[in-house]
């Protein structure tokens, strides 16, 4: 960059291993392959979105939603929830089941870019855990933190693997 004020189209942060509080997860389920991921996104966030709206008579305008993988199977296909991180006291609703995730350990990335660049967030996480001889848990998430569309710059997106 030559321009002393430009700033790059992405960054990605170092990645760490850190312990991540239990948090409540309400959320809704759904599968999906490789193939079919961004649309089953698509749909479990507005299904989320809409059930927590219905069922606490809120407005979620721009939720951080976190969507949650386990980890995929021969068939290539995997579970795959969508949900939002809310208070220890509130219930299920609708579709929308309720789980108190716990604390974990996790290795993480945070990228601040838009979804294009998402693939080389997970690959330099898969490299980082692979090459500190870290072992995989049951699922990965990516928590969208802040998001004004999938093709802006703007976002902002953590991605964590849980590591035993």
């Amino acid at each position: 960059m030559d321009d002393a004020n430009a700033v790059p189209e992405f960054t990605i942060s170092q990645p760490r291993v850190s312990t991540m509080a239990c948090f409540r997860h309400f959320s809704v389920h759904g599968r999906a392959s490789t193939q079919t991921i961004a649309q089953m996104a698509m749909t479990l966030i507005d299904q989320v979105c809409a059930e927590y709206r219905g069922a606490h008579a809120v407005t979620v305008d721009q939720p951080s939603v976190i969507l949650s993988y386990g980890m995929p199977e021969a068939t290539g296909e995997f579970d795959m929830w969508a949900g939002l991180k809310v208070r220890p006291d509130l219930p299920a609703a609708g579709k929308a089941a309720i789980e108190d995730v716990p604390s974990q350990r996790c290795a993480s990335v945070v990228l601040c870019g838009s979804l294009k660049h998402l693939g080389e967030a997970h690959q330099q996480l898969m490299q980082y855990v692979e090459a500190q001889g870290l072992r995989y848990g049951l699922t990965f998430r990516e928590w969208y933190l802040y998001w004004e569309g999938e093709d802006t710059p703007n976002n902002v997106t953590m991605v964590t693997y849980d590591i035993i």
